[in-house]
Order: structure tokens, then sequence, then C-alpha cells
């Protein structure tokens, strides 16, 4: 059936409209017929009499009509991010993983539905237990379809003693899970693994390990791993904890926390044997920066009968300065960029001295930049002493000292203070000949008598993808600055940040794979198009999914997300 509307019109022109139901049929003879059902009436004078029938035929339809005014809506919070969250956890199979290990933990709470959302949160926008409440509020945040919302406190409980916003029975709930989750830790790491392993056929003949630090908002040490030491951070009064992560075919598989006083290279041995032993990775060509490097870690990892490529320290090596001497001038070229030589160690070893013509038109230019602040600062230390106004030489000597420590310039020149009210500096040609021979060079260790120059050159090219996780760890995963104050909840932290940089990498391998020029951060903020309108109709409640923007859909698609519904 449908409407028709039929107009007449009368012998002095007017013209009347007749809205009439039509039905159509076919007649005996297989002709097309049409039957009208009924006259509602003239479209004019119909008015509200057409809203009442209309109102009435409703409640005869199969599908449910609704009139503007009987629809609110109560919010549109963002869905996608926890979309991408959950369909990265269920790939790699965690709540099968959690689920082992969780089961005999006796608490009041869904343990597994808090160990998600504190990932997800880190993963999209890494806030504290107390920012997740916030978070919560705009997130449609959600584990199996229903959302989970913040439970604040009344405003009357609030006070300038107490300004803690969120009821403590749903913090200690995240705390509790964060510190369960912990418990399990090297199991989990190991689990994880395997089904990497078996999901994604990594590759684990080459081990990747590096370090960072991350600072804390306090200065002072307390407990047994916030400590000061060397800072990445350039925060060099706050004290710190030492992040190691080892990586495999570009997905970390541990993490470790030191003390913040722990040198590099007291690490590695720990390390190694836990790759050795948890994961059962043996024949393994194992591959680190120059901060890992000493004899005795050398002699342990030939003694486990690893192969491995080390990064050499450049400076305040003998060793390095002998090399260096061994070249002959003939360099092989491994692209337009980059060349090396290879020569041998006294026992026999291969070291490769390489050289990156971007890296070294780059550290040319920051030597530039450190020899004129330099000069310019000893120059001012020299016209101090000529005008009288500096005079006593260790007063001199100390200010040079400080000057040459801070922008490196002992690199570079030399000074010398021969009595009070003297004061000379000069390049020294020597240092600066030794620092331009470095320039642009990198040097590798390996005991492998048969990996081919190219390819052990290129593996320790790929060390800088840890540093780049190391960046989206820092910047976007919220690692830095740390506020906990206990040891286990600070270890707890980077745990969580570990699982959400990797539900990150499986991102990033995705849409590598599907060609989506999209780095993962800017996926996720794609997927923020993706909201949920939560409607009340005629006192039932709908969810309504928006389908999302552009980039939104292409994520979707690569991840061959077929269903959009929480």
């Amino acid at each position: 059936m449908f409407l028709r509307v039929a107009t007449t019109t009368t012998k002095d022109g007017r013209k009347y409209n007749y809205l009439k139901v039509v039905r159509s049929y076919r007649d005996k003879k297989g002709r097309s017929r049409q039957k009208i059902v009924a006259n509602l009436g003239q479209v004019e004078k119909l008015g509200d009499e057409l809203d009442r029938l209309v109102e009435k035929l409703r409640g005869y339809c199969k599908k449910n009509f609704f009139l503007p005014e009987e629809i609110k809506g109560e919010s549109t919070p963002i869905w996608g991010p926890c979309l991408i969250a959950r369909t990265l956890w269920d790939r790699i199979g965690m709540p099968e993983i959690l689920s082992s290990f969780l089961k005999n933990h006796k608490v009041d709470f869904n343990l597994e539905e808090k160990i998600f959302l504190l990932v997800a949160n880190r993963l999209h926008d890494p806030k504290s237990e107390h920012g997740m409440a916030r978070w919560l509020e705009k997130m449609f945040a959600c584990y199996r379809g229903e959302r989970i919302l913040p439970n604040w406190l009344p405003e009357d409980k609030i006070t300038e003693d107490r300004r803690v916003k969120v009821a403590w029975g749903q913090l200690k709930e995240w705390y509790r899970a964060g510190d369960i989750l912990f418990s399990h830790k090297k199991e989990i790491e190991k689990e994880i693994y395997l089904k990497l392993r078996d999901l994604f056929s990594i590759k684990v003949d080459l081990v990747f390990y590096d370090l960072t630090s991350t600072y804390f908002a306090q200065r002072e040490p307390t407990g047994d791993i916030k400590r000061h030491g060397h800072s990445r951070d350039e925060k060099k009064r706050n004290v710190q904890v030492v992040v190691g992560m080892v990586m495999v075919d570009g997905f970390p598989i541990a993490s470790h926390v030191f003390k913040g006083n722990t040198q590099d290279k007291a690490t590695l041995k720990k390390v190694v044997d836990d790759i050795a032993n948890r994961f059962g990775i043996r024949q393994i060509i194992f591959i680190a920066d120059r901060g890992t490097v000493s004899e005795e870690n050398i002699k342990f990892l030939e003694s486990l009968g690893c192969r491995y490529i080390l990064g050499c320290p450049r400076r305040r090596s003998k060793k390095t300065r002998e090399y260096f001497e061994k070249l002959t001038g003939s360099w092989q070229r491994i692209d337009d960029n980059t060349r090396f030589q290879e020569t041998l160690t006294e026992d026999k070893k291969r070291v490769f001295v390489v050289e990156s013509r971007e890296r070294k038109e780059y550290e040319e230019a920051m030597r530039a930049k450190a020899m004129e602040r330099c000069e310019k600062a000893l120059e001012k230390i020299s016209s101090q002493v000529a005008s009288g106004r500096l005079k006593k030489a260790s007063k001199i000597a100390a200010r040079a000292e400080k000057i040459m420590q801070r922008t490196k310039g002992y690199r570079y020149f030399g000074y010398h203070v021969p009595q009070d009210g003297k004061f000379e500096f000069f390049i020294d040609e020597e240092r600066l000949l030794k620092e331009k021979q470095i320039e642009g060079t990198y040097i590798l260790l390996t005991n492998d008598p048969k990996i081919p120059a190219y390819d052990a050159i290129s593996a320790y090219k790929n060390l800088s993808e840890v540093e780049d996780f190391f960046r989206e760890l820092k910047d976007n995963l919220g690692i830095r600055p740390n506020y906990h104050r206990t040891d286990r909840r600070i270890k707890t932290h980077i745990f969580i940040s570990h699982l959400a940089l990797l539900l990150l990498c499986i991102l990033k391998r995705t849409l590598k794979k599907k060609n989506i020029n999209l780095s993962p951060q800017d996926a996720i903020e794609a997927t923020e198009t993706i909201g949920i309108a939560e409607l009340h109709i005629k006192g039932e409640a709908y969810k309504i999914v928006s389908r999302g923007g552009r980039d939104a859909r292409k994520v979707i698609s690569a991840l061959e997300i077929k269903d959009l519904n929480p």
C-alpha cells in the first residue's frame, strides 16, 4: 500500500488535494491494478487529525517509530579507543592468560575488567588511578558490554585535608588489581611470549636490549629502588629508577626495573640469565648498546655460548683508539649513506667501524655549536681576569673546569692558569683531531665469525627501534614523572605501561601489514570519532554507535572488527 494525493480543479480554477490510501494488486489475468482503500480527506483540512491517526496506527506497526519529543539523550561518550584496546587484548589471548592466574584470588570485583581498563587508559590517555575517574566519565569504558562509571564522593565529603574526589572503595579496586597483576608478572610475560611466538611467528634469533630512566616528582631517595643516578631525562635533582626492555622481533617480551643508580653494564647478566632460563631462548644474537659493554659482560655472554653484536664506547677507551689506528683507508659501502671497515681484535673477534654520512653531518653541526658555546664562556672568563674582577688562580681554574664539563669543551679546548690574574685557553688540536676522527661513526663488536657485515650493521640499527619504544613509554604512555611511593606500586605502574606498549606494537604491525599510513597513536586518536549515543525513548534505554571518521574506519577495517557494539 501507498499514499496518493489526488488533485481536483473547480470551474473557477481553485485546486483541492485529497489524500488517499491505495493498494496495488494483480487481477485474474495478471494485469496490474490499483484500488483505493481509504479516502482520508482534503489535505489542507486534515491538520492535527492526521497526527492523531498516525499516533494510533503506530501501535499496529512491526517496527517502532518515535517522535522527537519522546527521545531524550543521556550522554555521548567516546567508545573507539576502548574498542581498539579490547580487540588487541583479545587477539593475544589476554583473557585466557590472565584467567589461569587470577582465578585463585578472592575479590568482590571483576579483576580482569579492572586490569584491562588500567591498560586501556594507559594506551589511550595515561592518567593516575585518581585521574582514571575523569577518563571513565568521558569514555564508554567497558570490558564486556556494561559501562563502568566513576564513583564520585559527595561534595560535602571533600575538604582541604581530603581532596581526593573518588570514593576510596573504587580506588582500592584499581590498586588491588594492579598489585595482583604484578604478583604474576614473570608468568604472564612468559605466556605472552609463547602466544606471540605462535600468532606472529616471531623470529627469536635476535634479542634487543636497551635501558632508560624514569624520574619521580620527589627528590628524596626513599624505598629500595628510588635513587639519584645518570638521568636520561636531564632531571639530575630528581630520584629515578632504571628501566630495561627486552625486545624480540618488534615486541617487548620483558621489562626490568633497577635501582636508579645502577650502571647499565651491571644489568646485563641478570637480563641474559632471565632470557635463557625463563623464556628458553639460548641460541640468539644478543644486541645491546655501548653502555652494557664490559670485559666481564663479554666473558659472561661467551660462557653461555651467546653470539652478540655490541656497540662499543667511542671515547675513553684504549681499544677504540686501536680500532681507528687499524683503519686502512679502504671503505666498503653498504648504501649511499653508510660505509664500513672491518678489523680484528687480538683474540680474533670482528670489529666493524661504521660511518654514517647523516650522523657525521649532525655531529659536526653539534660540535660547532658546542665549540662556539664553550669559546664564548671561556672568553668571558678571560675578560673577567683581564679586568681584575677574577684574580685568584684556584677560582679561575674552578670556573673554567665547570664550563669545560658543562659544554663538553674538554673535547676541543685546553686552558692554562699559570698564576693569580692569568688565564689562557686554546684549541687542543690533538683532541680536536680525535674528535673529528670519530664523528659520524659507531663501532660494533661481534663474536659471530659468519654473520655478513650488512646483517650485523642492520641488526644494530634496529636497536634504535627500542629507543623509539622508550619514547612511546615516556611521552605517550605516561611512564614519567612517576608519583607512586612504594617500590611495588612503581614496578606495577611500569608493568602496566609495558602491557600498553605491547598492544601498541601489535597495532603498529597490523597497520603496516594493511598499508595504512598512520602511526599507532594517530590511529587510536582517530577512533575517538567512534562514539555511543545513550538514549532513553519512552522509558527504554537504547545505544547507538557512530561509524567514526575516515581514518577511524580504516583502523576498524585493518583490525577486521565487524561489530562496533559494546
